[in-house]
Formats: C-alpha cells, sequence, structure tokens
C-alpha cells in the first residue's frame, strides 16, 4: 500500500507596490526601471529565470543593458536589447538564485538612452514570466501577488524629459609635462554623450590657463 505524501512548498508572493512611481525622468544610465520587495515564505526557493516586457512608448532601441538584481546583487547576465516583442529574458539555469525566506529584493536597472517625450514602463506581466522551485523537493512553484492569485506588476510610468548633453574628461586625458615647441601634442580629451535624442554641436571653446602667462 502507497500512501501519497503531502508536503508544504515554499511560497513566493511578490507585493503589491512595484517602484519607482510615475515620473518625469531624464535620459540616463543605471535608472532602476522595477523593482519590488517579494516574500518568500515556508523554505527557500530556487529562482531559475525571469522575464519582463516593456509596455511604455518608447521605441526598443532608446532603451538597453537591462540588469537584474537580488538584494543589491547583480544575477545572471546583461541582456543588452528587448526582443520585436518588448521582452527581456534573465536566463539563471546554469547559476540559479537561492531565495532565502523572508523579504528579498529583486530590481531591474536599465539604460535610458532616447525616447524624448515617450513612456518607459516594465511589466512582470504573468505566472510563467517567472519560474522558481522548492530548496527541498524541486517542485515548481506558482508565484502569487500579494499572497493570492497572481496578476501583473507593473513600474511606473516613466515619461522621458528632453534630451541632455553631457561632457566628460577622459581617463586617458594626457597630464604632466609637454614637450617645449612641440607640434600635434595633444593637450586633453573629453568625451561628449547624447542622452534622449540625437544633438549637433555646432562650436566648441576651449580656454587655457597658462601659469606663466605666456
Amino acid at each position: 500500500l502507497h500512501t501519497i505524501a503531502t508536503a508544504t512548498l515554499s511560497t513566493v508572493s511578490f507585493a503589491t507596490t512595484t517602484t519607482p512611481a510615475d515620473a518625469n525622468v531624464d535620459p540616463q544610465t543605471d535608472f532602476i526601471i522595477w523593482e519590488n520587495n517579494v516574500t518568500v515564505s515556508n523554505t527557500k526557493a530556487i529562482l531559475s529565470s525571469i522575464r519582463f516586457r516593456q509596455i511604455g512608448s518608447i521605441n526598443n532601441a532608446d532603451i538597453n543593458n537591462f540588469r537584474f538584481y537580488v538584494d543589491g546583487v547583480q544575477k545572471g547576465t546583461v541582456a543588452s536589447a528587448l526582443d520585436a516583442n518588448g521582452y527581456m529574458s534573465f536566463d539563471l539555469s546554469a547559476s540559479p538564485v537561492t531565495l532565502a525566506t523572508g523579504t528579498r529584493v529583486l530590481k531591474v536597472v536599465a539604460d535610458v538612452i532616447g525616447g524624448t517625450s515617450r513612456t518607459a514602463q516594465l511589466s512582470l506581466r504573468n505566472t510563467g514570466d517567472v519560474f522558481v522551485t522548492d530548496f527541498d523537493y524541486g517542485q515548481p512553484i506558482l508565484v502569487q501577488a500579494n499572497s493570492t492569485t497572481s496578476t501583473s506588476r507593473n513600474g511606473g510610468i516613466e515619461t522621458i524629459n528632453t534630451g541632455s548633453l553631457s561632457v566628460t574628461k577622459m581617463s586617458d586625458s594626457p597630464s604632466g609635462n609637454i614637450t617645449d615647441a612641440g607640434t600635434g601634442v595633444t593637450l586633453a580629451k573629453f568625451q561628449l554623450k547624447a542622452f534622449g535624442e540625437r544633438m549637433k554641436v555646432e562650436t566648441l571653446n576651449f580656454n587655457i590657463n597658462d601659469n606663466n602667462n605666456e
């Protein structure tokens, strides 16, 4: 006589609130576009994959370099771009993430490089977009939302502001002595980087501070 055993599996529940809130944002790198506090109960769980969809009006090419973090530590490889349907996936199967019991902070960081006046919004759409198993039994877990039937978890609607231009001194910009009466001498290197939209630079003015006033 074989009696079918019962077991209490881990539960994984996404919180009601997903950040960031609706806002106007400048084009920028390392922008937290989605974050949610996830409660893991009963026992540890193993996260093997998770995928998100960008549901705003921004063009796919205007947002890229997606990175996934658990409790502040990056997991998996960078998802360089959205696919044709606006999805990006993080396949963690080669090195699954152990979610300890308690509250775990999951977030996605991205670079917003274009999309002036458009919106960016990241969404965890369906239960099938998250593959989690119980740590002890290896059985798949149906994720929840606020400890009940799962529904989509959407970050805020981020409206992209007018573009901006940053000027940064390059790390290999020369320093130190130069040859007197030299020709073609490189004095400095700068990087100009446009965010939000294409920009045309028509003039650049430089001033030289000469300590000898010569």
